[in-house]
């Protein structure tokens, strides 16, 4: 009978023993930058809840620790959407490294006039030309705000940054290129792979999408040219200004398309009316 991987995480009352417990299986993931990364993350929580009082907090905490542990060990296990995850929080595709990495390209973001004189309300969102790369590498040819005459300036404003927060919370950040140069050299198994072999799952089953999977360096490298594919370069050329390229070592199946969605945009005045009428 096929065990499911969510009974395998007893409930821990302690918060030291939480700590302890997810220190540990950190140690078990393959990946060392991750361990490194999420040592330390851990650390910074459990320090900045310590005096923590509010009960509904501490119990929020709790629950965070649990699942964090929970998803920890279907990634020791092979779970490969738990092994992304883990990954994605490493190298900045989700979470608070994602946010890191934007902060610096969009310090003109505020700097704007106000629409409505005496309104810092009605200003609009000043995208940077490093921003305004990545979204044009995302999802080249769309213009992100328009003028529109026929609306009141604070609707306006208000629609361009709601605008702005779904792009925002789906574009794939600028990874630093010496980060990039080690993901390759892991898709090409270049660099050394350490595993702990006492946390592989036996299948007695034939496999299903739900299965662990063997981790095995196969695997792995499989798991770093996905991580790539959402891994943009960002530099300056002295020739064409700000770029945006990707890595030659991830697959060329699965491309980037739809992590930006049409919908975010304001391709036209009649699309920013319409939307205007719908929500009204």
């Amino acid at each position: 009978m096929k065990k499911d991987l969510k009974v395998i995480v007893p409930k821990i009352g302690s918060a030291t023993s939480l700590y302890r417990q997810l220190l540990i299986h950190i140690g078990f993931f393959f990946d060392r930058s991750s361990r490194i990364y999420l040592r330390k993350h851990i650390r910074e929580r459990f320090d900045a809840n310590r005096e923590q009082k509010c009960p509904q907090r501490i119990k929020k905490a709790f629950q965070d620790g649990h699942k964090a542990l929970v998803g920890l060990k279907k990634a020791i296990a092979g779970d490969i959407r738990s092994c992304e995850k883990i990954l994605e929080l490493t190298y900045g595709r989700r979470g608070r490294r994602k946010h890191e990495l934007l902060r610096p390209l969009l310090t003109s973001l505020r700097t704007g006039t106000p629409m409505v004189p005496g309104r810092p309300r009605t200003k609009l969102p000043v995208l940077s030309a490093q921003f305004q790369m990545l979204i044009e590498s995302q999802m080249p040819g769309r213009t992100i705000f328009l003028e529109n005459t026929t609306l009141d300036r604070r609707r306006y404003a208000n629609l361009c940054w709601r605008k702005f927060v779904a792009i925002y919370l789906k574009i794939l950040a600028p990874l630093p290129i010496k980060e990039i140069k080690l993901l390759e050299r892991l898709c090409r198994g270049e660099e050394a792979i350490s595993m702990d072999q006492s946390f592989r799952k036996l299948r007695s089953e034939p496999p299903n999408s739900a299965d662990p999977h063997y981790i095995t360096p196969r695997f792995q490298r499989r798991l770093y040219q996905r991580l790539l594919m959402k891994c943009p370069l960002l530099f300056w050329d002295y020739d064409q200004g700000w770029v945006v390229k990707w890595s030659k070592e991830a697959p060329n199946k699965n491309m980037r398309a739809n992590l930006i969605h049409d919908e975010m945009f304001l391709t036209d005045e009649k699309d920013i009316k319409t939307n205007f009428q719908e929500k009204k």
